[in-house]
């Protein structure tokens, strides 16, 4: 069984292509990228959810970091950044510990998805196929 890389796979790269076209467009978007954004500093009586209650607050608290540090803005950005990665730790926490459990049930489960693998190898009927992917099924309901 060889494995396709994109170059070779037209439909794969067709939409790899619409991907990032769709990411792209989205952070064009997201943006907000406007005259009238960069004419007006966002203030405390700004409208708009995002403005007034992320922006704004971020602002004010990097402007007083700023000032502790005599007007050190990278050390304020990192600082921020720092109590941002602190908050989200216990969920960053959670995810890993998730993600270890996954990958230690995937080092049980892969002998016997090599094993079926082999077995189905030469198969190359619809039956066997979807008897192949009904069997994949019950390993992994088992496990």
């Amino acid at each position: 069984m060889s494995i396709e890389t994109t170059a070779t796979n037209p439909r794969r790269r067709a939409r790899r292509i619409l991907a990032l076209a769709v990411l792209a467009v989205l952070t064009l978007m997201l943006a907000g990228c406007s005259p009238s954004a960069q004419a007006n500093p966002i203030d405390s009586d700004t409208p708009g959810l995002f403005n007034h209650y992320l922006i704004y607050p971020f602002s004010v608290c990097i402007q007083a970091i700023a000032n502790l540090f005599h007007g050190d803005y990278g050390l304020s950005i990192v600082l921020m950044t720092f109590l941002i990665r602190l908050a989200i730790m216990p969920l960053m926490m959670n995810q890993m510990k998730k993600q270890a459990a996954m990958r230690e049930k995937m080092a049980v489960l892969q002998p016997e998805l090599n094993a079926l693998k082999e077995k189905y190898k030469d198969s190359t009927g619809a039956e066997a196929k979807q008897k192949h992917q009904s069997e994949m099924m019950q390993l992994y309901q088992k496990h």
